[in-house]
């Protein structure tokens, strides 16, 4: 509750290996990955390619 927290900033990194935005049992492709980036969720994504 002192002064020092407030002068400090958070930051969150999110990780993502799989994600189902169809509803159907399947991976998410780059082309969606690359959607997401372009309607701008707020959110950072960060991939790795295996």
């Amino acid at each position: 509750m002192g002064d020092e927290d407030e002068d400090e900033g958070c930051a969150v990194e999110l990780q993502i290996t799989e994600a189902n935005l169809t509803g159907h049992e399947e991976k998410v492709s780059v082309e969606n990955f690359a959607l997401l980036k372009v309607l701008g969720t707020g959110v950072r994504v960060c991939t790795s390619l295996r």
